[in-house]
């Protein structure tokens, strides 16, 4: 049966409270509900609505500066209404994690006119957040600088203790770059005093995953971890690309295409999902599924034509569908491109037999640290 409009103000009410409980449980946020709080109190607003016809259900999302009115993004959800508690299950962790998104990238943008000598941790932090959706390697840096004076200011600050790990763990990878003794530990340290100290931030988990992946080589460590953080936050999606990471370190690179396929499909306008799709690629490589290695990697070049590494993989994986001519072709193209890092061409967690695939893929030339 149709629902009707008892079952869309239901539905409506669903979505909404579905949104509270995931986002009041983020580390630094607060909410308040705009019918009863002074608007002044907040930074942003948001305005939902939901609209039912036939069988198929919409939901508006928009978020506006509470000191202007100005909307600064805004999204639009839709989905088969036959199930309805399905369509706002969906929608709510969507929305939810478009808001995360949103909310780290659009924070910074505060303090913009200030120098960073001027900021304070929580600014540092905001600061930092959006120095890691500009993705790319001089931006990663500065982010890390940015959360060393953090700490500086405040050596509690657990939240900017993982920032700077987060930082040093992708320029390391950018750069193809292992860590020594002292370094493991005093990352590992840091990433399990913060979880004892705030054991429920989600983010937390996820870069001690990501870490046990890349420095530790402990996949089963780091599905612990994304396992933890599900528990926590089961829509934090950025847990799923931690799993994929993890499944491709174990050889199990069906399930981590499948993980990676989860997060680029949640955050289709992230400014990472480059490099996700290209982990995709990789693990459909490794996993002998060339022909969609290749779709996945054609799609890639067409909107980045100039990485040489995609080249360099396409070449690879040509090969092993027997077309040599089209892998000459794509070796020669990437011959006549840059061999330097590039941030969305990190070194890829693999078995140790498959570590032969990095050293293809592994840029030349390495900036000053």
């Amino acid at each position: 049966a149709l629902p009707d409009s008892c079952d869309a103000r239901s539905a409506a009410i669903d979505v909404r409270e579905q949104l509270i409980a995931t986002t009041s449980k983020r580390t630094g946020v607060r909410l308040r509900d705009a019918e009863l709080a002074d608007p002044r109190e907040a930074t942003y607003l948001l305005r939902g609505s939901l609209r039912l016809a036939g069988q198929r259900a919409r939901f508006n999302l928009t978020m506006l500066t509470c000191s202007d009115g100005a909307a600064v993004w805004s999204q639009v959800f839709e989905g088969d209404a036959s199930d309805l508690f399905a369509f706002c299950d969906d929608t709510a962790m969507r929305a939810a994690v478009q808001m995360r998104q949103q909310f780290n990238a659009l924070d910074g943008m505060r303090v913009d006119h200030l120098p960073d000598e001027a900021l304070s941790v929580s600014e540092l932090k905001a600061r930092a957040a959006s120095c890691f959706y500009q993705a790319t390697i001089a931006s990663w840096r500065h982010a890390g600088e940015l959360m060393q004076r953090a700490m500086r200011l405040n050596p509690d600050d657990h939240m900017a203790a993982v920032m700077h790990t987060s930082s040093i763990l992708f320029i390391k990878n950018i750069n193809f770059e292992t860590m020594d003794d002292a370094e493991i530990e005093l990352h590992s340290g840091r990433l399990d005093t913060a979880i004892e100290n705030a054991p429920r931030t989600d983010f937390f988990v996820m870069i001690r995953a990501l870490f046990r992946v890349n420095f530790l080589r402990d996949a089963r460590a780091a599905l612990l971890d994304v396992a933890r953080g599900q528990k926590i936050n089961p829509s934090y999606s950025l847990l799923h690309e931690a799993a994929g990471f993890a499944h491709n370190l174990a050889g199990r690179f069906r399930e981590a295409a499948t993980e990676f396929d989860i997060v680029i499909d949640t955050l289709p306008d992230d400014p990472l999902v480059q490099y996700r799709i290209y982990h995709k690629a990789i693990a459909l490589f490794c996993d002998g599924d060339h022909a969609a290695a290749n779709q996945t990697l054609s799609g890639l070049i067409d909107r980045w034509p100039n990485l040489r590494t995609y080249h360099v993989l396409q070449a690879l994986t040509l090969s092993q569908m027997g077309d040599e001519e089209g892998a000459r072709a794509a070796q020669e193209q990437a011959s006549r491109l840059s061999r330097a890092p590039n941030f969305h061409c990190p070194r890829a967690s693999l078995p140790d037999e498959w570590q032969w695939l990095n050293d293809k893929l592994k840029p030349d030339l390495v900036p000053d640290s």
